[in-house]
């Protein structure tokens, strides 16, 4: 990986893919932008959409963080590895928990329109290729 993981393979297809992986800050703010733009967020939204977005960052922020503490782990033994990718499974689990939590209101608060949109443009479980 180049310093950006994909987050969560097809949450958007171009969405917010591979959230498990990584992204880099501005690559992740540039696609809250353009997603926030293509769903035509409006002021009323924006409590909910502000919610998701920090959700999404917080997964994005953690992903880099267990990233970084699995590329040191060359040495380590198969059963140590094994363990690593357990708690990386675990910790995708979480934030796919917590970017669920808060997409759910926002999709709620969305009309059929940007309904239409989100369910294109978020495909997959994270958000396609965030």
């Amino acid at each position: 990986m180049n310093g950006e993981c994909r987050m969560m393979p097809g949450m958007m297809s171009g969405g917010m893919g591979g959230m498990a992986g990584m992204m880099t800050g501005d690559h992740m703010e540039g696609r809250l932008a353009f997603l926030k733009t293509e769903l035509h967020i409006t002021d009323a939204q924006g409590k909910v959409w502000s919610a998701f977005a920090d959700a999404v960052r917080a997964a994005a922020k953690g992903a880099r963080m267990m990233h970084g503490s699995m590329m040191g782990a060359a040495t380590a033994t198969w059963p140590e590895r094994l363990a690593q990718h357990e708690k990386m499974l675990s910790a995708h689990l979480e934030a796919l928990k917590s970017i669920r939590a808060a997409a759910e209101p926002l999709y709620a608060a969305l009309d059929a329109e940007q309904k239409k949109t989100a369910d294109d443009l978020m495909a997959g479980p994270m958000m396609g290729s965030m």
